[in-house]
């Protein structure tokens, strides 16, 4: 009789610990999915960064082009600018020679 109430007793205590077992395994699953739900979103939001991040470096580069152009079309027009500068120059320069000639024909003729 003894040894069947210490079987029964052992029992009991195995019977009260796989139940705390249960609990702990079923805690640390239900931890797991939140941990595992945690870190798919945490991956999703770096995708989404990852994303945007893509996209601001074919913005900038993009506004590096368009600024190079920009660039590019205001020293041609600034090279432009001198050429005329110098043609007109040229043309005030002849201008006042033949005017100065003209008036010293003028002047001794």
């Amino acid at each position: 009789l003894r040894l069947k109430d210490e079987i029964d007793k052992e029992k009991l205590y195995c019977d009260a610990h796989m139940k705390q077992s249960r609990r702990m395994h079923d805690m640390l699953k239900a931890a797991v999915a939140r941990a595992s739900s945690a870190v798919a979103s945490v991956e999703a939001e770096l995708a989404a960064a990852a994303n945007a991040i893509t996209f601001a470096e074919a913005q900038v580069a993009e506004s590096r082009d368009k600024l190079k152009q920009a660039h590019q079309a205001c020293w041609s027009q600034e090279v432009e600018l001198r050429k005329e500068e110098e043609d007109a120059d040229h043309e005030v320069a002849r201008v006042k020679r033949v005017t100065d000639q003209t008036l010293a024909e003028c002047q001794s003729g």
